[in-house]
Parts: structure tokens; C-alpha cells; sequence
């Protein structure tokens, strides 16, 4: 989807969305200061990474029929959200804020 010609597809269509999802996951993975500590900067690249996993997902939802893909859109927003909070325990174990900490 990257490098399409966004300029034709109707706003609010699920290829936006889920662009303008992967364009935030990059800023915000781009905008992480890096701490000289490579177990939390990894984690701080990764938070961004797996948001945008849920962004993207909650974003299909409406869209999708299939009975199976509705249980992996389902499952793949709860493990990123649960991963999320992990890493951010970890983070906060390893003395260092995470974006939620940062106003």
C-alpha cells in the first residue's frame, strides 16, 4: 500500500485508514530519542510497531464478513494490546518512560 496514489481513493476507505495508520507507526517510531540502551530502545520502536498492528486492525473491522478473519482481527488486537503493556512494564522496570509517560 505504500507508494499508492492515495489522491483517488475516497476518504475514509480502509486503504487510507490503514495508511495514515502505518504513516503514525513510522513519525512515531522516527520520533523515539534513542537512550543509548538498546533493551529499551527497542522496546520504545516496538510500542509504535505493534499500535499500529491495532490501529490497522480495529480499522478493518467494519469492513470484514469472514467469521475467521473477524477471530484473527479479534485476536491480533488483543495479544498487540497485551504485548503493548508488557513492553511498557518492562520499560518501566528498566527506569525508562514510555510515550504514555511523556505528555
Amino acid at each position: 500500500m505504500h507508494g499508492m496514489d492515495h489522491g483517488t481513493m475516497a476518504p475514509g476507505t480502509v486503504e487510507v485508514t490503514i495508511d495514515d495508520a502505518m504513516d503514525r507507526m513510522m513519525n512515531d517510531m522516527h520520533d523515539v530519542e534513542p537512550t543509548g540502551d538498546p533493551d529499551a530502545d527497542l522496546l520504545l520502536t516496538m510500542i509504535p510497531h505493534h499500535q499500529c498492528a491495532v490501529n490497522m486492525a480495529e480499522a478493518v473491522m467494519p469492513e470484514i464478513d469472514d467469521p475467521e478473519v473477524v477471530a484473527l482481527v479479534r485476536a491480533i488486537i488483543a495479544s498487540q494490546e497485551a504485548e503493548i503493556l508488557a513492553m511498557q512494564a518492562m520499560l518501566e522496570r528498566l527506569g525508562h518512560a514510555t510515550a504514555d509517560d511523556n505528555p
